[in-house]
């Protein structure tokens, strides 16, 4: 019985052989060819390429969810152009002074400009030309009709106020525009805004004539958008 066994089991035994190319096995199959190999290898290769993605992936969402858990985030969400801005250039404008008329105790001076202001022009004084500086002096400012045969004048303005103390008196017209009226552009921000750790007030200030709304620490207009 044990000779007839072990003679069985040599009968089994098979010889592989692995064709030139080292594609193929004879009997086909049988164990894995040099290219089944490198195939393999190459596979593991790319897997742990993915699993070194996928780990420097994870460290980054990591260290984004602690960020995002120790900081307020801010959402900007659109810029959008401000509605009722008037372009103004200063180098167009031209303030010409066309009367001032006197009485024993008050002035009124009556002054055109070129281009429509974005404030009020002001009033400036000074009692000589060759000597001390321009100051301002109070005054009532009000719009007025623009004198018959002025042409290039925007508006007229009527300055009234009490007259100076002391002999001569030089006064000029000053328009202290500048720039665009407006913003120019809106921030529309959700969220909250914090500066260096505190948080920007959000509420309400009342002052003499107003209440001011501030949100995150910024002034806003009550309606922005003009809803």
């Amino acid at each position: 019985m044990f000779l007839s066994a072990h003679a069985l089991a040599a009968a089994t035994n098979i010889v592989v052989q692995i064709s030139a190319d080292g594609a193929e096995t004879i009997p086909p199959e049988t164990i894995a060819t040099p290219a089944q190999v490198a195939a393999v290898d190459a596979a593991a290769a790319a897997a742990l390429d993915a699993a070194a993605a996928a780990a420097a992936a994870a460290a980054e969402s990591a260290a984004a969810v602690t960020l995002y858990s120790t900081n307020y985030v801010v959402t900007s969400t659109v810029y959008v152009q401000s509605i009722g801005g008037v372009p103004f250039d200063p180098s167009n404008q031209t303030v010409t002074v066309q009367s001032i008329a006197t009485t024993p105790t008050n002035l009124a001076i009556i002054a055109t400009v070129r281009q429509i202001p974005l404030v009020p022009p002001v009033l400036d004084w000074r009692a000589a030309l060759a000597a001390g500086a321009w100051t301002n002096i109070p005054a009532t400012v009000a719009e007025t009709t623009i004198p018959p045969g002025v042409t290039n004048a925007a508006k007229a303005y009527r300055f009234t106020l009490a007259r100076p103390d002391g002999g001569s008196s030089f006064f000029r017209v000053v328009d202290n525009s500048s720039g665009a009226s407006g913003s120019g552009l809106w921030w529309l921000v959700y969220g909250g805004i914090w500066v260096d750790g505190h948080e920007g007030f959000s509420g309400t200030v009342t002052n003499d004539t107003e209440e001011l709304k501030f949100v995150g620490g910024i002034l806003v207009e009550p309606d922005p958008l003009g809803e």
